[in-house]
Formats: C-alpha cells, sequence, structure tokens
C-alpha cells in the first residue's frame, strides 16, 4: 500500500479535530461549564453552569433542522442548574416593536430537572420554551419585552381579528399567540417569581401535568396573564396579573376581545387557583371547556372589562372567598355548568349582573353579596352564546338553583329569573326597595306540598320580597338544613408552596379608567415610556375632499347604469363640500352636512390621497349602513352597493411604495346611518 503523502495527512488530521470540535455544525456551538461562551452562534449548554455578567445580544438562529430559532438551547440535560442572575440576554441591538419580535431566548427539550435561575431576556418573541421536560424549575427570571401582535380596534371599528381564540387547541395557542414562557408536556413544573410584562401572554402551559406556579407578575398584557390547556392538578397561587387586557378604551369602548388574567382551557382539570391577583383585565378568571373540578379561592377578579368570573362548558367548579368588583359585565358568569357552588364572593358594583347563570344545572349560591348591582342574580335556561362554545342543540334549562343567605342590596333590580325548575331562595338578606317585583307562571317544584304559596317562598328575611321578575319558573322550599355536605366541598387545603403563607401581591386599587391602551396593547406606567394617546381614527386615510347631496328615487342609485351616473352627477352640485379629517359619521364633523342634506335619501362621494412609505399589506376596514364602494387607485376595493343594516368589512390589500389615490361613494335610504373608513397597516 502506497504511504499517504504528509501533508495530505496533516491536513487529513486537522479536518478532523475541527469536526470532533464542532466547527462544521454551527451554529450549534458549546457552553463551559465555566460560563465561557461563545461570541456568535447558539449556545449549545451541555452541563451545570454560571452565564457571563453583563449585557450581550444574543441572536436567535436555528441550532438543528426543524427546530425554532433560539439564542441558548438546552437539550437532554438532568439535574443541571443554569445560572443566569446578573446576565442580560438581549435578541437585537436595536429596540424592535413587539410586532417584530420572533425567536427564544432558552429553548429546552427533554430535559428532566433543570433549573433556570434569575436573569433578564429581552426582545424575543419568547422567552422560554420548554418542551418534554420533567421538573423544570424557572426562577426569578424577568422578562423585557416580547411578541406581540398591533391592535386594530378602535371606537368606530372593532376589528375582530383582535379577538383570541380561547376554544382552539394548545398547539393553535403556541402558533397563533405569543408567550413569555411556553411550556408544552412538561410535568412536574415550578414558574417562581418571573415577570413578563411588554407581550401578548404571560405564562402558557399546554398538556403539562401538576405545575406549581406562585408569586409571579404577568401584567399589562394585551391576552391571558396565565393560560392552561389540557393541563391538569395545577396549582395558581398569588400571582399578580393585572391589566391583562385588549379591546378597550375607558368611556369609549370595551369589548375585552378575548382577553383575562387566568385562563383554564381545554379539558385542564383539578386545578387550584388561589389568592391572584387578576384586576382590570378583559375578564378576570375563566374556566372553559370541560375544565372541572376548578376551585378560585381567595382572589380579586374586580373592575373587569367584561366579567370578573366566567365559568362554561365544565362541572364541579367552585368559587369562594373571590372579589369581582366593579366589572362592567357581570361579577361571575356561568354558561352549562353542573354543579356550580358560589359561596362568600363580593360581586358588588357589577355594571349588568352580579351573577348571571344560563343553563345551570345544582347550584349552590350562598353567604355573597350581591350589591348595587344592575341586577343581583339573573338565571335562565338558555345557552349563551357569548360563554358556551358552539356545540349543537339545545341545553337544559336551569334546575335545581340553591340560593342562601345571601345580601340583596341597592341593585336595579334583585332577581331575573327565567325558565328555572327546582329553585330554593331562603334567609336572604335583602333591602327595602319601592320597585316590585313581577311574577309570571311560578308554581311549586314536583313533590312539594300543595299548600305553599310559591310567592311566600321567595320572601327574605324580615319577609321583605326581591324585587325584579320571576317567569315560567318552579320553586321548592328551603330545606329544614342546609347542603352542609355540598358547602362543605368549598373549603380549601391550605397552601403548601414555598415562601410566604400570604399573598405577595400588592396589586393597586384601580379601576377600569385607569386602562390605557397603546398600540400593542396596556400601558405599563412604570415602564418609563409616556402614556400613548387613543389611536387616531383613519390610519392613512386623513384627509378627505367630501361632496353631500340629495336624490330622489328617480335617482335611486342601486338602479342600472344610467341611473347611477344621473346620482353620482347630483354631486357637481353638492348641497354641502368640505375638506375633512377622519370620516366617523356619514356627515362628517360638526352638523354643517347634515343640516344640508338630512338624514334620508342623500349620498357622499370623496377623494383623497395617502402614501404608504413601503410596499407591504394593508387593511381597507370599514362599518357602514347602507350602500359603499371604494377605490384604490382606480381599482374596485370593496364594494356592498345596498339598503342594509349597519355591518363591519375589511378587505387586505398589497400596495406598492408611494402615493396612491382613493375615492369612495356612499348613499343612506332611511333608518340609522352609520360610515366610518380607514386604512391601517396589518
Amino acid at each position: 500500500m502506497a504511504r499517504e503523502d504528509p501533508v495530505a495527512l496533516q491536513l487529513r488530521l486537522f479536518v478532523t479535530a475541527l469536526v470532533a470540535a464542532g466547527w462544521f455544525v454551527q451554529p450549534r456551538l458549546h457552553a463551559q461549564g465555566d460560563g465561557r461562551w461563545p461570541a456568535s452562534g447558539v449556545v449549545e449548554v451541555r452541563g451545570s453552569l454560571r452565564a457571563p455578567a453583563g449585557e450581550q445580544v444574543r441572536v436567535p438562529q436555528a441550532a438543528a433542522e426543524g427546530e425554532p430559532a433560539c439564542a441558548v438551547r438546552i437539550a437532554g440535560l438532568v439535574g443541571a442548574v443554569i445560572d443566569l442572575r446578573g446576565a442580560t440576554l438581549r435578541a437585537s441591538a436595536t429596540a424592535l416593536d413587539a410586532s417584530q419580535r420572533t425567536g427564544i431566548a432558552l429553548y429546552l427539550t427533554d430535559c428532566r430537572d433543570v433549573k433556570l435561575l434569575g436573569g433578564t431576556l429581552a426582545g424575543y418573541g419568547t422567552a422560554v420554551r420548554a418542551e418534554r421536560c420533567a421538573g423544570l424549575v424557572l426562577e426569578d427570571l424577568r422578562v423585557e419585552g416580547f411578541a406581540g401582535e398591533r391592535l386594530l380596534s378602535t371606537r368606530e371599528l372593532p376589528d375582530d381579528a383582535d379577538e383570541l381564540d380561547r376554544n382552539a387547541d394548545g398547539a393553535s395557542w403556541l402558533t397563533q399567540h405569543a408567550a413569555a414562557f411556553a411550556l408544552v408536556s412538561c410535568e412536574g413544573a415550578s414558574i417562581v417569581r418571573c415577570r413578563a410584562r411588554g407581550g401578548q401572554n404571560g405564562l402558557v402551559l399546554v398538556d403539562s401535568g401538576a405545575a406549581k406556579v406562585h408569586d409571579n407578575d404577568f401584567s399589562f398584557l394585551s391576552g391571558w396573564g396565565i393560560a392552561l390547556h389540557g393541563s391538569q392538578h395545577a396549582t395558581i397561587a398569588r400571582n399578580r396579573c393585572d391589566f391583562c387586557v385588549r379591546g378597550f378604551s375607558a368611556g369609549e369602548y370595551a369589548l375585552g376581545a378575548g382577553s383575562a388574567a387566568i385562563l383554564l382551557a381545554g379539558r385542564s382539570r383539578d386545578v387550584l387557583v388561589a389568592e391572584n391577583s387578576a384586576r382590570c383585565s378583559g375578564d378576570g378568571i375563566v374556566v372553559l371547556s370541560g375544565s372541572d373540578r376548578a376551585l378560585l379561592l381567595r382572589n380579586d377578579a374586580s373592575s373587569a372589562v367584561r366579567h370578573g368570573l366566567v365559568v362554561a362548558d365544565s362541572r364541579d367548579v367552585r368559587a369562594r372567598a373571590n372579589g369581582a368588583t366593579e366589572c362592567l359585565g357581570a361579577g361571575l358568569a356561568a354558561c352549562n355548568v353542573d354543579e356550580l357552588v358560589l359561596a362568600d364572593n363580593d360581586v358588588s358594583g357589577a355594571r349588568t349582573e352580579g351573577v348571571r347563570l344560563s343553563a345551570v344545572h345544582e347550584a349552590t349560591l350562598a353567604g355573597n353579596l350581591l350589591e348595587r348591582c344592575g341586577v343581583g342574580l339573573a338565571v335562565n335556561g338558555d345557552r349563551d352564546p357569548r360563554l358556551c362554545g358552539a356545540g349543537g342543540g339545545e341545553l337544559e334549562p336551569s334546575r335545581d338553583v340553591h340560593v342562601f343567605a345571601n345580601s340583596f342590596s341597592g341593585n336595579g333590580l334583585d332577581l331575573a329569573l327565567e325558565r328555572t325548575t327546582g329553585l330554593a331562595f331562603g334567609s336572604n338578606i335583602i333591602a327595602e326597595t319601592d320597585r316590585r317585583l313581577s311574577i309570571v307562571e311560578l308554581t311549586l317544584a314536583v313533590g312539594e306540598a300543595p299548600g305553599n304559596d310559591p310567592r311566600q317562598l321567595l320572601l327574605g328575611l324580615l319577609g321583605r320580597s326581591p324585587s325584579g321578575s320571576v317567569r315560567h319558573s318552579t320553586i321548592r322550599a328551603v330545606p329544614d338544613q342546609l347542603d352542609e355536605v355540598r358547602l362543605a366541598r368549598t373549603l380549601a387545603p391550605e397552601l403548601t408552596l414555598e415562601g410566604q403563607a400570604r399573598p405577595t401581591i400588592s396589586a393597586p386599587r384601580l379601576g377600569t379608567d385607569e386602562i390605557v391602551l397603546g398600540e400593542f396593547g396596556p400601558w405599563d406606567p412604570t415602564c418609563g415610556e409616556p402614556r400613548p394617546a387613543l389611536r387616531p381614527f383613519g390610519g392613512a386615510l386623513t384627509r378627505w375632499r367630501a361632496r353631500w347631496f340629495r336624490w330622489d328615487e328617480q335617482h335611486d342609485p342601486r338602479g342600472d347604469a344610467n341611473q347611477l351616473e344621473q346620482w353620482r352627477a347630483l354631486a357637481e352640485q353638492p348641497a354641502f363640500a368640505a375638506e375633512t379629517a377622519a370620516l366617523t359619521s356619514p356627515w362628517g364633523p360638526g352638523d354643517a352636512a347634515r343640516e344640508s342634506v338630512g338624514v334620508e335619501r342623500f349620498g357622499l362621494i370623496a377623494s383623497g390621497e395617502f402614501e404608504t412609505p413601503e410596499a407591504g399589506e394593508w387593511v381597507l376596514r370599514a362599518a357602514f349602513d347602507d350602500g359603499l364602494r371604494v377605490r384604490i387607485d382606480g381599482a374596485l376595493a370593496l364594494e356592498d352597493w345596498r339598503w342594509q343594516s349597519r355591518r363591519s368589512m375589511e378587505a387586505r390589500l398589497q400596495l406598492a411604495a408611494g402615493r396612491h389615490r382613493i375615492e369612495f361613494e356612499y348613499f343612506q335610504i332611511d333608518g340609522a346611518a352609520a360610515l366610518a373608513l380607514e386604512l391601517v397597516r396589518r
């Protein structure tokens, strides 16, 4: 055999050494236990380490085929401690807005008993994502700014694109919506004293079991503070999840758009939610979609944009000693729930109902404060489409609702009961009122002594009658002894978490008027940024040349082409003409146009110009009543040219950079009138 050339041999050995060192599998680089990290590329953690102190930019990159881009990759470790205290990892040297943040700071897979301690993670799409990890511990991690969506809703045009889908599957949650911490198929995780602000969702647990989540701060987010999907036996305690809200502006509009402080969905069963602050959020605490045997204990879900507590499509849910006061919707709203227990809760000051129950079965209300509400207690037998899932078929009407020892005072109406069978109402404290109780078809429940007077069974202590209405329902006498067994089930075990025995949260007592939404979510007064102004309506459309004119039946714009041209010709001699800013009314600002054309059979033709700084996708959004047609650069962009009630439409447009011309035509026949038009960057 011929001998190998010495130079070739040395070259081959050198290349072999480089491969062994990992040089040709970049960007997978190794982090040594002594804290030395590579200058660039993905940090591949192979054991316990302490990260270098100070701030460094770590741009996320794909470390392996099929894996997401990340800055630090931790795979297959057992019993390791990753100490990030004193270190700050940034995704970019320049500040990016929430819609531009991508990648993962720390990506963990198939680990066991790994601890991540301290450190600040800034500007990534997700701070920590863990998959198939057991015994993972996240402690004292701080997330400053992560991914979020640009919000589009305004007073004039609420946008369905802002609505979060709570009933989607867990995988969709993670692909559609960003989270600071995302754990998938992780057992026995502990998330303690972490903080995340400036993004969409704080912590999302999917298909994970026995998690302990306590003493964290996931506030001022545009989605969910803590959300569980298909995750059982979790303890969610002593967290602050205030101001998790979108789709709201104080005094302007209140939608909530699916946001919530704490959300249990997708059969997240046997979950304890205790001593959390969930104030000023879209909904406070939400239990959905087969999340059975949930216990809500001593939480503060007050000042919700919609409802303080929400329970739907679940069974055996208990809520005790919670505060859900001053909510803009109901203090507690429930739909399609079996075995619901509400004890010692304060739902005072709810703008709509203190407690709203729809299609609930075997419900016990005891010791609750239902005071200063629009309606103290509302019960009916129908599905509430705003709460229940979209399952087909009729739901069983409400039955066996037991209402004991509650306080009714200062309500617009105390009761609004309809299609409820087996109601029991006794020992309730009812304040004097000059409002009366209207009763239509109230009869005794099956098995009751025929001598009882159904009306007498509705009286409270001191023989006082509640105000309101009871319709098409049946009632039974209060049992000699209250259902002590069912009430005892609301007693919760003492929390056994490490740390203080009482809540560490210290949320300010603020109301919904303190919620200020910016472009990407609620404004955090502690962030150092100026208070954002309410987004002006119109987007790129800020100046119009408009002409208003009257028309009659002979010039109906819905006729043939000749009639349409005659209708357009009326604009040549308008009743009123002006240059105006963004259009939020069919008459523009002020009363001049209205006085000139009236409220029936008038038209509006307007044109304007706008500029797009760069090519991309834009959304043309409109709300109108009756007909509207819009052209951009001569091409039809949006049209619904008919007599109709108010409706909303949008069109997605690919626009080149530069200047564009927009024209629209609008007609009003009679009845209600509406017009709002804007163009925004998606």
